[in-house]
């Protein structure tokens, strides 16, 4: 009976130590369990995060890129304005430097009609002059006949 007994406690401390066995081997899976829990969850923070993260950088990239072609759009329009104004202030300077000329060709016209109107009085001067001269030859001729008539009806 003791020996039955015996038995009995032994196999009845097996099973506890089987049981603890298996209760320690149950925590350690519920831990083990709970830790990949735990890195899943871990994983998965880190997924969101990096996502996020990349979200963030392709907004600030897609923003830069905005910036850029709005600049480069502003730069574009802004060498149009100027080669515009190129060709405006080209387009004034050639048209100063044509009544420049235009001036320039006026004056000389004018100063041209100006000598030529006073040669043509010179020339009108001499004229007169010379008709003049004629005219006082011609009268003094005159007379001279006159009275050369006279003093010939005188002999007569």
């Amino acid at each position: 009976l003791n020996q039955e007994q015996e038995e009995i406690e032994k196999k009845l401390n097996q099973e506890q130590e089987e049981i603890k066995k298996n209760m320690i081997a149950r925590k350690a899976v519920e831990e083990e369990a709970h830790k990949q829990v735990q890195d899943q969850e871990e994983i998965r923070k880190n997924k969101e995060s990096k996502k996020k993260k990349e979200e963030e950088e392709k907004k600030e990239e897609d923003r830069k890129r905005q910036i850029e072609e709005a600049n480069n759009s502003k730069l574009y329009q802004e060498q149009e304005e100027l080669e515009k104004n190129k060709i405006a202030r080209k387009a004034v300077e050639e048209e100063a430097h044509k009544q420049v000329q235009d001036q320039e060709e006026i004056r000389k016209n004018k100063e041209s009609k100006k000598k030529k109107e006073e040669e043509e009085k010179k020339e009108e001067d001499r004229k007169r002059q010379i008709e003049e001269a004629n005219n006082s030859k011609l009268n003094q001729e005159q007379e001279e006949l006159e009275k050369n008539k006279i003093a010939r009806k005188a002999v007569e």
